[in-house]
C-alpha cells in the first residue's frame, strides 16, 4: 500500500469517527430520555437498512453511508444509556466521593 492510499484511509477513518462522536454526543445530550433513545434506535435501524440495500445493489458509496448512519445511531444509544446509568448512580449516592468510588469499581 502506498503512502497516499494509507493517508486517504486514515483521513476517512478519522473523519468518520469525528462525525460519529459529534452527532452521537448531540443526540445523547437531548434532555428527553425516550426521544434520544428513539432517535438513536431509528438511526441504527435505518443505517442497517441502507447498508443491506447497498450490498444488494453493489453500491460501495451507500454501503459506507449506511455504516456511518448505523454507527451514529449505535453511538448515541450507548452514550445515552451510559449517561442514564451514571445519573442514576449519582442520584443514589450522597456525595461525589461516593459516586466516584462506585464509578471506579464499575470501570
Amino acid at each position: 500500500m502506498n503512502f497516499w492510499k494509507a493517508a486517504r484511509k486514515t483521513v476517512k477513518f478519522v473523519g468518520k469517527m469525528a462525525i460519529i462522536e459529534a452527532v452521537g454526543a448531540s443526540i445523547a445530550a437531548i434532555d428527553g430520555m425516550i426521544i434520544a433513545l428513539l432517535i438513536g434506535t431509528i438511526l441504527y435501524v435505518s443505517g442497517k437498512i441502507v447498508k443491506k440495500m447497498a450490498i444488494k445493489s453493489n453500491n460501495n458509496f451507500f454501503e459506507e453511508v449506511g455504516d456511518l448512519i448505523k454507527d451514529v445511531g449505535f453511538g448515541s444509544l450507548i452514550s445515552k444509556l451510559l449517561g442514564l446509568i451514571t445519573q442514576a448512580e449519582f442520584n443514589q449516592t450522597k456525595t461525589k466521593e461516593d459516586f466516584f468510588e462506585i464509578w471506579f469499581k464499575l470501570v
